[in-house]
């Protein structure tokens, strides 16, 4: 998001749309910066835009044609072929595309490779630098007053919001750990609320309730993003829960495990990353180049519970 806001505000770009999946196009829908998303559902392999009204759009000549189309897309998952055709179809007069550190991009992209010490923001930033001429921002969603009010009603006093899910194992804090760090926070007078949305979310909120009685609340991603920002403090692993909380206004403590702060950090000030210590571990499944960042699951919950101790008080 802050790339596109960027783009948005620059006198070089008139407008920014975005091609997406459509569980995600609620969400950046929200963006103030963003002129149209295009929603993709693979469950009917149909595509419409949304605008305040959803149209489907039955061929990528609908769509329109641009001067930069700049693909995102890792292609660690396989987007099927009529999305890849789709994205192959979109007229522009330069393409540029997300390149892996650990593996090369595309003959056609322009995009040199991504290093390991460059976050995600200033990489997809520098893929379009000649056409941003305004600092890089935050990139909030937008969140209005009256969903703010309305999401704090839900919340309990003191809230402190935790995301134990991730989708991949490996990047998930243990629920033990979860549960002991909801007992410092109660001691300390916060309110422990845990959170999560899709559907691999949901396994890892139960383990911590049946370890400790939390309360929870599983809901779309634009529910939690008022939710979040209602709350103000945010405890997650490195997900896109992470990302979401950063956009929407809150202060994270993020939990690092197999992801590097300076690629994948909250983007902004005022968060707190917490990286474990180098050293083999137990966890299967990353590929070597991940293996190879320190796993996160050994960091304490008395560290994590001192870095909200931190961020709260700074709030104050």
């Amino acid at each position: 998001m802050p790339v596109i806001e960027a783009l948005a505000r620059s006198e070089n770009v008139s407008h920014v749309d975005l091609l997406t999946g459509a569980e995600y196009a609620d969400d950046l829908r929200r963006s103030p910066w963003v002129r149209h998303v295009f929603a993709y559902d693979a469950r009917i392999g149909r595509m419409h835009r949304h605008d305040g009204r959803s149209r489907h759009v039955e061929h990528d000549s609908e769509i329109g044609e641009y001067d930069v189309v700049v693909d995102l897309h890792t292609r660690a998952v396989p987007l099927g072929e009529e999305l890849e055709a789709l994205i192959a179809g979109l007229r522009g007069h330069r393409r540029v595309g997300y390149a892996s550190p650990f593996s090369p991009s595309p003959a056609d992209y322009t995009l040199a490779a991504r290093g390991r010490d460059e976050h995600a923001v200033e990489y997809y930033a520098r893929s379009v630098a000649d056409l941003i001429d305004v600092p890089l921002g935050n990139g909030s969603m937008r969140i209005t007053e009256a969903e703010r009010a309305q999401a704090a009603m839900r919340l309990p006093p003191d809230p402190v919001c935790m995301a134990p899910g991730a989708r991949y194992p490996w990047k998930r804090w243990p629920a033990e750990s979860y549960a002991k760090l909801a007992g410092l926070l109660a001691a300390e007078g916060y309110s422990p609320l845990l959170i999560g949305q899709r559907p691999f979310d949901e396994p890892y909120v139960r383990a911590v309730r049946r370890l400790r009685d939390i309360p929870a609340i599983m809901d779309s991603t634009v529910e939690l993003a008022n939710l979040m920002a209602a709350a103000g403090l945010v405890i997650a692993n490195n997900s896109g829960l992470t990302a979401l909380a950063a956009a929407s206004g809150a202060q994270v403590v993020c939990v690092h495990s197999h992801t590097l702060p300076a690629m994948w950090r909250p983007w902004g000030d005022g968060h707190a990353n917490l990286t474990g210590e180098p050293g083999p571990c137990g966890c299967v499944g990353p590929a070597p180049h991940d293996l190879a960042t320190p796993c996160g699951k050994g960091i304490s919950p008395e560290d994590v519970f001192g870095a909200v101790i931190r961020l709260s008080r700074g709030r104050s």
